[in-house]
């Protein structure tokens, strides 16, 4: 298993050289949170836009046999990777912050990282309104509820 100069050229020809980095700084900030600095540093970041840009990064963990780690905020330390190794790959889902609204039957469809402040705008313009959970409204929707649930 290793994440490889041809892996990291077959990354960039999917995601473009803006949205992947091996860079330490950047690296080095996503092997943290908020309660912890002990967890191993990514050999490099992926930021995708779209489900087929996830969905080509792991036929390349595939084809190239490196592991792939998705991940949020870092807020909580359950955010962090338990590995031996410090060559995988983490997907930051932060430009996957779509909202469609279908007012009619009173539901969205979001994207992993749109938070609940942006939901609660997009619901208004509809005369719509969600709730805000305890973590605040600059939470995940996707990462409240499928973590814990909080004030559903």
């Amino acid at each position: 298993m290793s994440l490889t100069d041809d892996a990291y050229k077959a990354l960039v020809e999917v995601l473009g050289e803006d949205f992947i980095t091996d860079d330490l700084a950047v690296t080095q900030a996503y092997s943290r949170c908020f309660l912890s600095t002990a967890s191993r540093p990514p050999k490099c970041v992926a930021l995708p836009a779209r489900v087929e840009e996830i969905q080509e990064i792991f036929r390349l963990a595939n084809r190239f046999d490196f592991k792939v780690i998705p991940t949020g905020s870092h807020l909580q330390r359950t955010c962090e990777p338990y590995l031996k190794t410090y060559d995988y790959l983490t997907i930051d889902p932060k430009r996957m912050d779509g909202i469609q609204v279908y007012p009619d039957d009173m539901y969205a469809v979001v994207e992993p990282y749109t938070t609940f402040a942006r939901l609660q705008v997009e619901a208004m313009k509809h005369g719509l309104t969600c709730y805000i959970p305890t973590g605040g409204a600059q939470t995940s929707v996707v990462a409240n509820l499928v973590y814990q649930g909080f004030n559903i």
